[in-house]
């Protein structure tokens, strides 16, 4: 039987496995997608075992893919790297990476666009959403990685610390002035107007409960506004005391944009981000070297 068996069926199961997807695993391979049915229909039959199931029209790999893929996905990708290398040719491949809005637009993109000028032929495909969104794709294995903030994650996703944006409490001059002089006491925070993300205002009480711990909160929420460019907009209006990441508010005031910063009684209030991945999904070479550019970015003292 290992006689029978070829590289390139193993790389192409390799593919398949890691997107659970043969229309996936066709554009990062290059090759069609009744190719890629066609090499994994051919190492099933040299194996004698089924790879995989089609559920609700998604592949589900079986208990012998999961057996096949734990045993050759290392030598695939030390093999896939040690051809890149020696060849002298360009990385290519395909990656998709998951990330929250603000953190994708104010540090991931430019970033991401840092890594394409090293690497032109690897195709980024970035999928912009909340924790919640990347934990369901990352179990479905429609990304490679992921970037999350503060989340409880699935058990089975495995998460590493990498960044961590301070969360700031602002207001525009004009209101903080209306309000006669600033006290950092719970009468003082319970007379400001809000502007929220979400219901209930789990960031804002996030920030009090950091800066006013065992103090309950009354807060006067005036408007729910789902991102960070819709809130801070609302705050250089006036409308209501906000809260920023510390990297989208040095963009404001880098515009010109005059914001007060609420000092609170402690350091500010960190939100961590972490990158999130599949332990048993490995990485292609272009995915590997895309999460290490990041991580090393993001890491770095600049960051």
């Amino acid at each position: 039987m290992v006689e029978q068996l070829n590289l390139n069926q193993l790389r192409v199961f390799a593919v398949v496995f890691r997107h659970r997807s043969m229309t996936h695993a066709a554009k990062e391979l290059h090759l069609t997608q009744s190719g890629v049915s066609q090499h994994v229909r051919s190492l099933e039959d040299v194996l004698d075992q089924k790879l995989f199931d089609r559920v609700h029209q998604r592949l589900v790999p079986t208990a012998a893919a999961k057996t096949l893929y734990e045993g050759c996905a290392r030598g695939m990708y030390e093999l896939e790297r040690a051809f890149w290398q020696l060849s002298g040719t360009e990385l290519k491949g395909r990656v998709t990476i998951g990330m929250p809005p603000e953190f994708a637009y104010n540090v991931l993109l430019p970033l991401i666009a840092a890594f394409h000028q090293e690497h032109p032929r690897v195709i980024v495909k970035a999928e912009i959403g909340l924790a919640a969104e990347m934990n369901g794709k990352l179990l479905n294995g429609d990304l490679d990685f992921a970037f999350v903030d503060d989340f409880s994650m699935d058990p089975r996703v495995r998460t590493e610390r990498v960044y961590d944006e301070t969360l700031e409490l602002c207001a525009s001059p004009e209101l903080i002035e209306s309000l006669g002089a600033v006290s950092h006491t719970k009468d003082y925070y319970e007379k400001l107007p809000y502007i929220a993300y979400l219901e209930d205002a789990p960031v804002l009480h996030k920030w009090f409960s950091h800066h006013l711990p065992r103090k309950k909160m009354d807060l006067d929420v005036r408007a729910y506004v789902g991102d960070c460019q819709g809130v801070s907009k609302l705050i250089l209006c006036g409308m209501g005391a906000g809260i920023l990441p510390g990297y989208h508010l040095k963009s404001l005031e880098n515009q010109g944009h005059n914001v007060y910063r609420f000092s609170g009684n402690k350091k500010a209030l960190s939100n961590q981000i972490s990158v999130a991945y599949l332990p048993e999904r490995s990485q292609s070479v272009a995915g590997a070297t895309a999460l290490s550019f990041l991580k090393d970015a993001l890491t770095s003292p600049r960051h």
